[in-house]
């Protein structure tokens, strides 16, 4: 039987598969603050920029985010409708309340969309709320990206 070179396996070059539990890693923790975030929100989505702001603060404050914060993440949200503003925001809170999850997944490249999509589908109502809200698991997945991502500050 002929010994291999070393870095070399008998079957081929050795891969580093390390990657592979880096997003693991940063697609679950990710799911789980989100879902954390998402457990305040109540029936429905908010249909008014008030009851948004009010809906968000709550969540704010639950999380222990500031809730000033929060509200101004709403007021920068690139939506009109309030419902993905407050989809916006709520993905904005889930990555300042981790600032490390937040920096690896913007770091290493981590798939924040794979993670908000199945943080999203983890969630028992989530369906029937986005249904009520009128709001598109697609569109709903992209709200809460993009409020993640910018909570970052790289």
């Amino acid at each position: 039987m002929p010994l291999a070179a070393p870095g070399v396996a008998l079957g081929g070059p050795i891969v580093d598969h390390g990657w592979v539990g880096e997003y693991a890693v940063v697609t679950s923790t990710v799911a789980a603050v989100l879902i954390a975030a998402f457990a305040g929100v109540g029936r429905t989505l908010p249909a008014t920029t008030a009851k948004a702001g009010a809906t968000v603060a709550r969540v704010a404050s639950a999380s222990k985010v500031s809730g000033p914060a929060a509200r101004a993440a709403l007021g920068r949200a690139p939506y009109t409708r309030p419902q993905l503003r407050t989809l916006y925001a709520l993905g904005w809170i889930a990555g300042t309340k981790d600032r490390a999850t937040c920096l690896v997944a913007t770091t290493t490249g981590g798939s924040t969309l794979e993670a908000s999509r199945a943080a999203l589908r983890h969630l028992p109502d989530l369906r029937g709320l986005l249904r009520r809200s009128r709001v598109t698991e697609q569109a709903a997945v992209r709200a809460v990206d993009a409020g993640f991502r910018s909570s970052c500050p790289v």
